[in-house]
């Protein structure tokens, strides 16, 4: 009796766009990893009462405000905050001298999710990390995805165009076209993600109080 067997001669081979790509995609999520590291540290236990306090203000007023907007209110909101954040990095890879936005988005977006997981488990315990799980995480995923395969497309680029400049690479007509076509599919993610995040908020903001 014979067994047929899979075997896999040949490793998985990556065209040196795709290794660009992963290798870009592994510092941003570092940088976006070190960011939320940084971000929960400030809302520890050795923060300032003064000003805990102050981002307690500010907390609850963001958390009622968006609790009491209508749908198209808490989509239209969070849309922009994350358009913001796409089209910035966006405007970065179209420059030669675009990297340093390029890196700081990861980092600034990890240190705002870092100090509002930070503050709700300081703060709140379980009942803060079930909002932030139920209302905050899912479409948190989602557009940290977006901003990192976006982030890691603008780092080629703005790194292409600045050997261009120094005369180390030949101009490439099909680049800005291909990263323009990615940019739509980033930025029609991130409307899917601004609709998560309404449908998330609406079903389960009203659970908790704080």
């Amino acid at each position: 009796m014979k067994i047929k067997t899979i075997r896999f001669n040949k490793k998985a081979e990556f065209t040196t766009e795709q290794e660009k790509m992963i290798k870009n995609m592994i510092i941003t999520v570092a940088l976006f990893a070190a960011g939320v590291i940084i971000g929960a540290g400030i809302m520890g236990k050795g923060s300032s009462n003064v000003f805990l306090s102050d981002f307690k203000s500010v907390f609850t007023i963001f958390i009622n405000k968006r609790t009491d907007l209508k749908f198209y209110e808490i989509f239209f909101n969070s849309f922009i905050i994350n358009f913001v954040f796409i089209a910035a990095v966006f405007c970065a890879g179209l420059s030669c001298i675009g990297l340093p936005v390029v890196i700081s988005a990861p980092v600034i977006k990890g240190i705002g999710y870092g100090m509002l997981s930070g503050y709700l488990l300081t703060e709140y315990s379980m009942n803060g990390v079930g909002y932030y799980l139920l209302t905050i995480l899912p479409s948190g995923v989602m557009f940290m995805a977006i901003l990192l395969l976006a982030s890691s497309s603008a780092w080629i680029l703005s790194k292409e165009l600045l050997a261009i400049i120094f005369e180390k690479k030949q101009p490439d007509s099909t680049a800005v076209i291909t990263y323009i076509k990615r940019y739509a599919v980033y930025f029609a993610g991130t409307v899917l993600t601004s609709a998560v995040e309404t449908v998330f908020i609406k079903a389960f903001a009203y659970l908790f109080t704080f």
